[in-house]
């Protein structure tokens, strides 16, 4: 096995070969739709409570535990996983509407 790994270094077929044909080069994505999705996103946050909001926030996009939440908005861990729950049915429910239209 190690005699067969060197060899097929050695000589070399380890590197690239032309190919006879290029491949299609990838579509670009469509970066409207995540603006538009981005926007939506946006405009769905602004509409929670102050509370809500920096409970989502503050555990789904800056990433923070429950614990360090809490400490951040000065409350129990308990205000923070019961803000954060009803700040996600209250985004999931504006999202789904908002998808129909």
């Amino acid at each position: 096995m190690v005699t067969t790994v060197v060899s097929w270094w050695r000589l070399g077929r380890w590197r690239e070969r032309a190919a006879g044909v290029l491949p299609e080069p990838a579509a670009a994505p469509d970066l409207t739709t995540t603006v538009d999705q981005r926007d939506l996103l946006l405009a769905a946050l602004r509409r929670l409570p102050p509370r809500q909001r920096s409970a989502v926030v503050l555990r789904h996009y800056a990433g923070l535990t429950e614990a360090e939440t809490a400490a951040v908005l000065r409350c129990s861990v308990g205000t923070v996983k019961s803000q954060t729950s009803r700040g996600l049915a209250a985004l999931r429910g504006a999202l789904a509407t908002a998808e129909i239209r």
